[in-house]
């Protein structure tokens, strides 16, 4: 063979052909695919024991591989036009001693002097020059280069890590609308973390010595197969021998699109160096995030042109998940004129349910809940109704079009994995990763039809509800998510009719303490709680509720409007007077006196009223909680217990302005029977029996007791002016 000619296999070795040019014929189209003379690059000659050919390259075909090589390195230079890397480094010098002097905040030198590590932030270097910003974004091969340039100043010693730590907001994609455009390119990247892996070591770069001269070089890995340089620039030589392998930890997360958006897509990002083991990486599993990084084309096997995309992280941060809207010059003053209204809860509250109308105190619970989540805590609903009870119809547009990062979860259906975290094995890279469940993705959740659930799955909402946290220790990994949920539970009763005036002994769960008393408000619903003049009123509105003119005439709020006011109470940011204080202590003085003897926790009360009192002030978008919060709190709180039966005194009502809808100045068992002989008046005008009434009631004891007790009931009532004993021993009310 002659002297200039290299071996095939040689040619086999070079990276830019490992995986197609294993053969002559692939040989002959890389080096000149539109030269017929393909003996003037690639030349064959006989084995010389006979046995075969070895295939051989050319001087000219060496040169060709050279100008491949060079072509392809000025393909990824020229990708953007604007400059070249030696004008490019010029201005970043410039930009790099313009923050060392001005001593501005953002400053990448004194960075890389005090850590080794130094942030550029892409908005800012356009400040200065867009040609760079724009020059940097589009090129990351650049970014070791960009390293070198600032350890030339003098005062940093060392080598110098670069992160690119923002993006501009054109630059920045939701998952799910990310283009191959990106690829190459810095990008910011915004989802939902779907999965956290374990930290696992990966090749990163290897020393390599030249064979013939000794030189050194480092090569960066970035496949299963070592790569080694492809010629030594001293000598020219190809043939290079490993001397040492860096590897560096690797942490994966799985991003997915946000609750909102109507498909599922995924995108990978990969954590490396300090990130790996930044703790609040760690704590992301179920948060909106923000990451910053590099868009690179992932290896696959498939066989066809498709490619896969992921994102190798320069940084990450947490996002609100607020989901901000903007807000119109038009709309902030409707928003004013709404907050005006003398009417303005009822108002709210009636916009949020137009498919169910009700004047239940559910109603004004609902709206509350959509802005109870305060720094004293997040409130949480709990509605127990029976069936055909609007209780669904009520909050099926929060989840629709009013409440973002919210979903609903059929109660039959749920999971205490599905609800918390699950563990799944990870197909890509094998062990176990992580899921977040819907307590945990999710600001907003709804549970519809709870009473079905497992006793189990409901302990499960115990952490998330409580102490905003799941710690799941699951396949082997051990994490801290944080919740940031408002959960609202919707159940039937034990036996779908509640049977006697102390409901809350058929709420399900109530044996659940820890559980159950997370919950702000627990409400009960009945139909019997409806007067029969509003039920034809709600008969009538199911008729014409699809009827545009009926809604005009109603004046309700439209839902576009009514989102951003709730978005502009939840901003709001309160804080206690010593008013509102004073006035908690009192109320919460007269609410254990209520509440003596019943299995709650009192002191969660006393969070739970400051926390509707944050929701109210929100709802007023005051940054004062006041007094006058605190009072609509308490009412509201005691109107809630009345629902479900327990008696509030008077003493209560008067310390908190109420007019109660349940209540007037009676007992459990009086406010029964006035709601049953209403009832029945309905009916037949003539009154009913005690017979009658004994059926109905449904107190339980013997005959003789249940008789005993309601006579003394409506003695008391007749003497109260609330009922009157018709000539035939029957009972009709009287309004006094």
């Amino acid at each position: 063979m002659k002297e200039n000619q290299a071996t095939a296999q040689e040619l086999h070795e070079k990276e830019q052909f490992k995986n197609s040019y294993s053969n002559p014929a692939n040989i002959r189209r890389a080096l000149n695919p539109m030269c017929e003379e393909t003996n003037a690059l690639v030349v064959r000659e006989e084995r010389e024991n006979g046995n075969g050919y070895e295939y051989s390259i050319t001087e000219a075909g060496k040169e060709r591989l050279d100008e491949l090589e060079k072509d392809k390195t000025r393909k990824k230079e020229e990708k953007y036009e604007g400059l070249s890397w030696k004008e490019a480094r010029k201005q970043l010098l410039d930009y790099l001693q313009y923050c060392r002097e001005e001593d501005r905040e953002i400053n990448p030198v004194d960075e890389a002097l005090d850590s080794g590590q130094a942030s550029l932030s892409i908005p800012d270097i356009a400040l200065s020059s867009p040609e760079l910003a724009d020059y940097i974004r589009e090129t990351p091969s650049k970014l070791e280069k960009i390293e070198d340039a600032i350890t030339e100043f003098d005062y940093v010693d060392g080598d110098v890590q670069v992160r690119i730590s923002e993006i501009a907001e054109e630059d920045i994609y939701p998952v799910g609308q990310i283009s191959a455009e990106t690829i190459g390119n810095f990008v910011g990247v915004t989802g939902n973390v779907k999965q956290v892996t374990n930290s696992e070591p990966v090749r990163e770069s290897g020393i390599f010595e030249c064979l013939s001269c000794g030189a050194r070089y480092k090569k960066e890995q970035d496949s299963k197969k070592t790569k080694s340089p492809y010629k030594c620039e001293e000598c020219g030589s190809r043939k290079f021998e490993k001397k040492e392998i860096e590897h560096a930890d690797v942490r994966t997360l799985i991003l997915e699109a946000p609750p909102s958006f109507p498909t599922r897509d995924e995108l990978e990002v990969v954590l490396e160096k300090d990130d790996v083991f930044h703790k609040p990486y760690l704590d992301t599993l179920g948060e909106q995030v923000k990451v910053v990084g590099e868009m690179v084309e992932e290896e696959t096997n498939s066989k066809d042109a498709t490619v896969k995309m992921k994102l190798k992280s320069h940084g990450l941060e947490t996002e609100s998940n607020s989901y901000i809207e903007e807000i119109t010059e038009e709309e902030e003053q409707q928003i004013q004129e709404i907050n005006q209204r003398d009417d303005k809860i009822d108002y709210l509250a009636s916009s949020i349910s137009k498919d169910a109308l009700t004047d239940h105190i559910i109603k004004e619970a609902v709206l509350v809940w959509c802005v109870g989540k305060t720094k004293f805590g997040k409130a949480h609903l709990l509605t127990v109704g029976e069936p055909g009870t609007v209780k669904t119809a009520l909050v099926s547009p929060l989840v629709e079009y009013i409440l973002p990062s919210s979903h609903m979860t059929e109660g039959g259906h749920a999971t205490s994995a599905g609800m918390t975290v699950s563990a799944e094995k990870d197909e890509r890279k094998g062990g176990f990763t992580i899921n977040p469940g819907a307590l945990v993705k999710f600001d907003y959740h709804i549970t519809d039809e709870a009473d079905k659930m497992n006793t189990k799955v409901f302990e499960a909402y115990n952490k998330p509800l409580s102490d905003q946290v799941v710690q799941p220790s699951k396949g082997g990994i051990n994490a801290k998510m944080k919740t940031s949920v408002s959960e609202l539970t919707i159940a039937n009763p034990e036996g779908k009719k509640f049977r006697s005036p102390d409901r809350y002994e058929q709420l399900p769960f109530n044996d659940v303490d820890d559980t159950f008393s997370r919950y702000t408000l627990r409400i009960g619903i009945a139909e019997e709680d409806t007067p029969n003049e509003k039920e034809m009123k709600i008969a009538e509105h199911i008729l014409r509720r699809d009827d545009s003119e009926y809604l005009e005439e109603k004046g309700w709020l439209d839902s576009n409007l009514l989102r951003k006011y709730l978005m502009r109470a939840r901003e709001t940011e309160t804080e206690l007077t010593e008013d509102a204080i004073e006035e908690a202590l009192e109320l919460y003085d007269k609410l254990k006196d209520e509440l003596q003897g019943r299995s709650f926790s009192i002191r969660r009360e006393l969070v739970h009223l400051k926390t509707l009192s944050a929701a109210y002030a929100k709802l007023d978008l005051s940054e004062e909680i006041t007094s006058e919060h605190m009072k609509q709190a308490a009412r509201i709180k005691g109107e809630a217990l009345a629902s479900l039966g327990i008696h509030i005194g008077k003493n209560y009502r008067e310390a908190v302005d109420g007019q109660f809808q349940f209540q007037e100045d009676l007992t459990q068992k009086e406010n029964q029977v006035i709601q049953k002989v209403a009832a029945y008046e309905e009916l037949e005008e003539t009154g009913i029996s005690d017979e009658n009434l004994i059926e109905y009631l449904n107190w339980g004891g013997s005959d003789s007791k249940q008789y005993k007790k309601l006579a003394e009931v409506t003695e008391n009532l007749a003497e109260k002016g609330k009922l009157v004993e018709t000539k035939k021993s029957n009972w009709k009310t009287k309004s006094l």
